[in-house]
């Protein structure tokens, strides 16, 4: 799910890149990104009246432009922003705000991402594993 539009993301940054490409390409994977990130603090997926969401989804999407160009240093700046903020929002110095004005701050602790087969004997397994198969 794509947190944010072409029209929230295109009101906010000029690339000149179609509905399309934005749409399909950039859009989600920056949230799934922005979720893969947030996963060990928060419940995700995010909401669709999470402000928060929509409004680091666009960054993360534009930094994923930027990162097409043959510079590095185009998207630093605003790459390290997003970083800050999703730390705070890890730490919970910050507080994602919904619509509504309600703030949803992280989870008290730290949790691993869980699966209904992470207790299982994994299938491919390299010799850097630690898993012993005597």
């Amino acid at each position: 799910m794509a947190y944010a539009t072409f029209s929230d993301f295109s009101t906010r940054y000029a690339t000149g890149m179609s509905e399309a490409d934005l749409s399909s390409h950039y859009l989600p994977f920056a949230s799934s990104r922005l979720e893969a990130l947030l996963a060990p603090y928060f419940t995700v997926p995010f909401s669709g009246n999470n402000l928060t969401a929509r409004d680091l989804a666009m960054d993360l999407a534009y930094v994923l432009i930027l990162q097409r160009s043959k510079e590095p240093k185009d998207s630093a700046a605003l790459r390290e922003h997003v970083e800050g903020r999703i730390a705070a929002l890890a730490e919970g110095k910050e507080s994602m705000i919904t619509t509504s004005g309600e703030a949803i701050f992280a989870l008290s602790a730290h949790v691993d991402v869980w699966s209904n087969t992470m207790d299982g004997v994994p299938v491919f397994v390299t010799s850097s594993d630690p898993v012993s198969w005597c």
